[in-house]
């Protein structure tokens, strides 16, 4: 029994059922690693949580505009946590489902990988940090930070205080943000919605890029894309990514479980990257945008958190899943930074 069927046998014996009384991710990995057959790293849990929030047909569910997770009312009916980064419909078939959504988990952590191994740090949103429309165009699927005056080290990145310094007294930021709204496929009947949506959901960040996991062959896609990239600053860039090539990797717990060079040389080697247009780049966050999206996202507010404390004590460390960035801010704490 693979991970993931455990964590629906597991998962309703221990999640309360009223959001009021959540769980937090620390206490509910504490109690699954009892029962469970093999020893999974919290991060792999965690991920796991995650996917399965967006699938409802799993036990668990996440409390929206907070921290903690429930058991999810069997009557919920929607995809909707799903629907802003798949293609396909609440009617979907439970069968189309689960490979729709088994894409998407798989596209999220190559694009991770990628992002990190080209020394960027990518903290990974669930799909839409809220399951209702409002949600869709305020929050992004994922932020890629670049740190523009450190050096990589093994946990992170270094930093200069005197290039920080330097960069504050030029009136800009010392690296750059960029927002990401991710999509499997884009289609000329969708691209539009896709595109408004991300410029929407990224007006505070430094940037604002399009993912799309499948290459586009269609050049009047293309020519619509680079159109209103030129003319609203926002990016757009494919992966290489198509349903074949998703089909034939490796689950996406294996691709996050990747350590060697030789795994990830071989994973990486599927990414083949078209960038239709590139990104506008702004001097400063834009405040007036972040802080309305911060009162509703501790998700995002967690991501600025440890921005500042990265800012502050010179030193970033390095972070997978935004889930981690609680270990990552305890981390900091204990170092004493």
């Amino acid at each position: 029994m693979n991970l993931r069927e455990q964590l629906k046998d597991l998962l309703p014996k221990i999640l309360p059922t009223n959001p009021a009384n959540a769980v937090k991710g620390t206490e509910l990995i504490k109690g699954v690693k009892q029962y469970l057959k093999q020893d999974y790293s919290d991060a792999t849990l965690r991920y796991h949580f995650s996917i399965m929030c967006c699938d409802p047909s799993s036990p668990i569910a996440k409390v929206e505009h907070g921290q903690g997770y429930y058991l999810r009312p069997a009557t919920l009916p929607s995809i909707s946590n799903s629907q802003p980064f798949l293609l396909g419909s609440d009617d979907q078939p439970n069968r189309a489902r689960d490979v729709a959504n088994a894409r998407a988990a798989k596209f999220r952590a190559l694009f991770n990988l990628f992002h990190t191994q080209e020394g960027r740090f990518p903290a990974l949103f669930e799909r839409s940090a809220s399951s209702s429309l409002e949600g869709i165009w305020t929050y992004p699927d994922a932020t890629v930070l670049e740190w523009e005056v450190g050096v990589l080290a093994d946990d992170g990145v270094e930093l200069s205080r005197p290039l920080l310094d330097m960069r504050r007294s030029l009136g800009g930021d010392p690296y750059r943000l960029t927002a990401y709204k991710m999509r499997l496929e884009s289609t000329l009947d969708s691209y539009r919605q896709d595109f408004f949506q991300c410029l929407s959901n990224s007006s505070w960040a430094h940037c604002a890029e399009v993912a799309i996991a499948a290459p586009i062959a269609d050049d009047q896609l293309i020519e619509g894309y680079r159109r209103l990239g030129a003319e609203y600053g926002v990016g757009v860039a494919t992966y290489g990514l198509d349903i074949a090539t998703l089909d034939d990797l490796p689950s996406a717990e294996s691709i996050e479980k990747s350590t060697t060079p030789q795994e990830i040389e071989a994973l990486l080697n599927k990414v083949r990257i078209q960038r239709i247009c590139s990104p506008k780049r702004r001097a400063h966050l834009d405040w007036d945008h972040l802080t309305p999206a911060l009162t509703k996202s501790d998700h995002l507010h967690r991501v600025l958190d440890w921005i500042s404390r990265s800012v502050t004590e010179c030193h970033a460390f390095r972070f997978t899943e935004l889930e981690d960035l609680d270990r990552v801010l305890d981390a900091v704490e204990v170092a004493g930074v």
